[in-house]
This record gives structure tokens, C-alpha cells and sequence, in this order.
């Protein structure tokens, strides 16, 4: 959407100030980018007034994915690849038709990708893009610990090998340390007081 239409829909909506918008429009010409975005990052409207707006200015339904269980079936029919690409995710499917949280309805290219791969008609809703980022990696992380967890995950793996386990608990620790849950002095410190 063009960002002077957006921008001036909200200030006459009174969602952000003429000075906001002038701000953020010469903000905008410097690093590029999405406009509408960078409102949300500016802190001038929240992510899901923004969407509320946008989903009025284009006509369609908006909808808040972060309260929705998103049935895994239907995300499984969609390749990985593609949802992250189109930063979309499928919410329903009824008689043939797909309903899809996308963030930028004028997407065809996404559209059209999904609608050729599940071969059912595509009814898109718009989402802000964050909270599909969001629901996207909830998925997938929900996705990827269902199979870490299940029977044939990691006991399969470990196979009663005391090797293999050796090899798991120095992974996990690493992993631990890698991604600051916990610090070397915090770990070194359980260890003893197991001891």
C-alpha cells in the first residue's frame, strides 16, 4: 500500500500524529524498507491497530493469529519452504478453500504458489506480519520438539549407546551455553553441587 495513503488514513484516524508521520516518512527515505512496519517500530500504533487499519483501507478481513491453534495438517500441506518465503500461514479449510494469514494481500505471487500447491481456492485474511512470524516459528519449534520427544526421536537415536549419549550431553551443553540460557560459571556450579 502506498505509505502516504496509509499515513494519512492514520492520522485522520487519529492513530498517529502529523509530526509521527513526517518523522517516519523521513526515516523511511533514509533506510528504505516496509513503511508500515516501521511505524509499529517507531512505537507510534500498536501492530494489531496497524492491521486493523490496512485491513479496512484494502477492504478484507483482518484477524489475530495468536490466539488461533493452527491445525498441522493443514500447515503440512504447504511446504516449509514456502510459508517462511511468503511469510504466510494457513489457518482453515473448508469445501475446497484455504483461508490464509498474510500480511500484504496483494501478494499474488503467494497466492497463486499455495493455491497451485494445495490445489484449492485461496481466501486470504489479513495478519500483521509479526504475529504470522510468530505463529510460524511457534509451529515449527512445536513441530521439530514433537518429533525430538517422540519414541523413536532421540531414545532411537541413543540406542543405549553410552557414546551416543556422551555425544548428546556435550550437544546440549553447548547448545545451552551457545544460546546464553545458561553460563559456564551457572553450569560449572550445578555440577558441584550435584556432586
Amino acid at each position: 500500500m502506498d505509505r502516504m495513503k496509509l499515513g494519512n488514513s492514520l492520522v485522520n484516524a487519529k492513530k498517529i500524529t502529523k509530526e509521527a508521520l513526517k518523522t517516519a516518512l523521513s526515516m523511511h527515505e533514509k533506510i528504505g524498507g516496509d513503511f508500515a512496519p516501521l511505524l509499529v517500530k517507531l512505537g507510534y500504533i500498536s501492530d494489531k491497530e496497524l492491521t486493523t487499519t490496512l485491513a479496512k483501507l484494502e477492504g478484507v478481513h483482518s484477524i489475530d493469529i495468536s490466539s488461533l491453534v493452527i491445525p498441522a495438517i493443514l500447515v503440512r500441506e504447504i511446504p516449509r519452504s514456502v510459508i517462511e518465503q511468503h511469510n504466510v500461514m494457513p489457518i482453515s479449510k473448508k469445501d475446497g478453500q484455504i483461508t490464509l494469514a498474510i500480511s500484504d494481500v496483494n501478494n499474488f505471487e503467494a497466492i497463486e504458489s499455495i493455491q497451485f500447491l494445495t490445489n484449492c481456492r485461496v481466501e486470504p485474511v489479513l495478519a500483521s506480519k509479526e504475529a504470522i512470524r510468530k505463529a510460524i516459528i511457534q509451529f515449527y519449534n512445536s513441530e521439530e520438539n514433537r518429533k525430538f520427544s517422540s519414541s523413536d526421536g532421540i531414545t532411537a537415536y541413543l540406542d543405549g549407546s553410552a557414546e551416543k549419549f556422551k555425544v548428546l550431553q556435550k550437544a546440549v551443553i553447548e547448545l545451552l551455553l551457545e544460546k546464553k540460557i545458561i553460563s559456564e560459571s551457572e553450569l560449572i556450579n550445578k555440577i558441584d553441587n550435584i556432586k
